[in-house]
């Protein structure tokens, strides 16, 4: 009785059985739910030995996912162990009513998949090990994950069951809860979410990415890719920190995505880059535990025992929060992948993008945000090869979000040259920023371009911002310091460009704070014996109709000296002061 008649049978009658029934009486004396395990066992789908009814039970939820039937469990889910008023005197049959005995379950089958990840990974990522007949296998086990990931979110969300403790299950790792491409730092400890949940994620996300490197073909069988070896690699890599540490831009972006996975729990070591092969990358990024500090699950409240029905409101909302912030952590692991795959020529950009799109949902220009960075990183080898990445960058310019880019895209721009593209990228960013590094850098830009009113209006912005972001004990020196620097920079800009545009800055609609800085500039200027500043003193009062202060101005500096006036003797008389230059006409 185990042909596919039988087991079709079977499979429909697990379908329509109603999970509250499984510990009802069937017409045959014994429970529904020995009565379907008995015909599973008949089947072949299942193992005809069980010791026990906690046994049976995970056998027939095995059954369920295996034959796309994984909503079962999470019904059960609903039905039976969100139900209160089920109870017994049984102690294992309390336990079939309790939320744990489906966490344990899923926690067994995610260290199978584990295992099973662990085995292809170790097989490499060549067209032998992931591509053939290997496709189907993959797309069934992340079928399986992803069901598996369903249930462990409904399980985090249950209202009697606090999340296990980190540990609880072999091959379960904690939370990987943390900043995104945008973000700042990891999740408070309160808001981590519970093991199973993170480890479904993480799993989840590695089957995805080997299914994707597995439909993309034959190109992993070079572990330097586009390099001639592994040491050539490694010469590149040191070639762009030393550029990028001489150009000023405060280092590469490949840094600051591994600073961001050290934050998520990554090792220091599985982020040596380049790796040696790819599958040890993809081991660390989607398949290793984090070493420490990387999340975990919330412990149950005092007092309530991890699985009693009663335990853990608040620990479940806390999982509730991180759950909604998991996504985000993937972000850097995966612009880490796809800074890799460009970088050693393993795929094509476009090919890139298309998989980022289909396998994870990343919009295009985030992925295209990600290889940007990959160029710009590349640029700073400052050879052939480095120039032509910089033009493919500025390419890449209308094809990703600005906003969502670091600040550092900009000013590497700006730092080689490139000022059409760091242009598109600060119109495509907010104006809001206060600090004064980025707003240094936004009024470079402009005046290279030879935008003077929008880099003054620029710089309003953002002294604004500044006044309305700044705590009170600290906003009276912010908002005098800001303004002579930029101010300042500003007015350097003008005087050092030919023609000089200093008189097009001083007719400019300075407020309070601001004209204090111009003054301040000026006098400083005129001080050091700038005739140029010397004269735009007084004329920058007269432009405002300020006569009395323009005249104060004039009369503080030597401009007899300065303009090289003197006495002179008249021809045939005494010796008269003459008014005499062009400058004053």
């Amino acid at each position: 009785m185990a042909g596919p008649a039988a087991q079709l049978e079977l499979l429909e009658a697990l379908a329509e059985t109603p999970p509250r029934a499984y510990l009802q009486r069937a017409p045959s004396e014994q429970s529904v739910l020995r009565e379907l395990y008995q015909q599973a066992a008949e089947t072949d789908l299942a193992a005809r030995s069980a010791p026990d009814d906690i046994a049976r039970l995970h056998a027939l939820f095995d059954v369920a996912l295996d034959h796309g039937l994984g909503g079962l469990v999470r019904d059960y889910l609903a039905e039976v162990c969100s139900d209160r008023l089920l109870t017994s005197s049984d102690p294992v049959e309390a336990f079939l009513l309790d939320a744990e005995c489906v966490r344990r379950w899923v926690q067994k089958l995610l260290a199978v998949s584990r295992g099973r990840l662990a085995s292809w990974l170790a097989r490499g990522l060549s067209g032998a090990a992931l591509g053939g007949g290997s496709a189907g296998v993959m797309a069934k086990e992340l079928g399986r994950l992803q069901m598996l990931q369903l249930i462990a979110e409904a399980l985090a969300h249950q209202p009697g069951a606090a999340p296990a403790p980190a540990g609880a299950s072999a091959g379960t790792t904690g939370g990987f809860v943390g900043a995104g491409s945008g973000g700042t730092g990891s999740a408070a400890p309160a808001a981590a979410e519970p093991a199973e949940l993170a480890e479904a994620r993480h799993l989840v996300a590695c089957a995805r990415v080997l299914a994707w490197l597995g439909q993309a073909g034959s190109g992993f069988e070079r572990p330097a890719g586009r390099f001639f070896s592994e040491q050539e690699w490694r010469s590149v890599a040191a070639k762009r920190r030393e550029g990028a540490a001489a150009a000023g831009v405060g280092g590469l972006f490949l840094a600051d995505l591994a600073a961001e996975l050290a934050r998520q729990g990554v090792t220091e070591a599985a982020l040596a880059y380049p790796p040696p092969t790819p599958d040890r990358l993809l081991s660390a990024l989607f398949l290793a535990p984090p070493a420490s500090g990387g999340g975990g699950a919330s412990a149950p409240p005092a007092g309530k025992p991890a699985g009693s029905k009663g335990a853990g409101a608040k620990a479940t909302a806390a999982a509730g929060d991180a759950s909604a912030a998991a996504p985000a952590s993937q972000d850097a692991r995966l612009a880490l992948l796809a800074y890799y795959l460009s970088d050693g020529g393993f795929l094509t950009a476009g090919a890139i993008v298309q998989g980022l799109q289909a396998h994870f949902g990343v919009p295009a220009t985030s992925a295209n945000g990600w290889l940007m960075q990959q160029l710009l990183d590349d640029c700073h080898t400052a050879d052939a090869a480095g120039m032509q990445s910089l033009h493919r960058a500025a390419a890449l310019v209308p094809a990703v979000d600005g906003a969502a880019l670091p600040h550092k895209a900009l000013q590497v721009f700006a730092a080689r040259g490139q000022l059409d593209a760091a242009l598109s990228l600060l119109r495509q960013r907010p104006e809001s920023t206060v600090r004064l590094d980025e707003a240094s850098v936004a009024l470079s830009v402009r005046l290279q371009n030879g935008l003077l009113g929008e880099a003054f209006i620029g710089l309003r912005q953002h002294l604004a911002a500044v006044a309305a972001a700044a705590p009170p004990a600290a906003a009276a020196e912010l908002q005098q310091r800001h303004p002579q620097l930029l101010l300042g920079q500003l007015l350097q800009f003008a005087a050092t460009t030919k023609p000089s545009a200093v008189h097009a800055v001083a007719r400019l609609p300075f407020g309070g704070v601001e004209e204090q800085a111009v003054v301040g500039w000026l006098e400083a200027q005129a001080a050091g014996g700038r005739m140029e500043a010397a004269l735009m003193l007084p004329l920058f009062f007269l432009m405002r109709g300020r006569t009395t202060e323009a005249l104060h101005a004039y009369s503080g500096h030597e401009f007899d000296r300065v303009l090289g006036l003197a006495s002179a003797p008249r021809r045939g008389g005494r010796g008269k002061r003459r008014l005499g230059g062009s400058a004053y006409r």
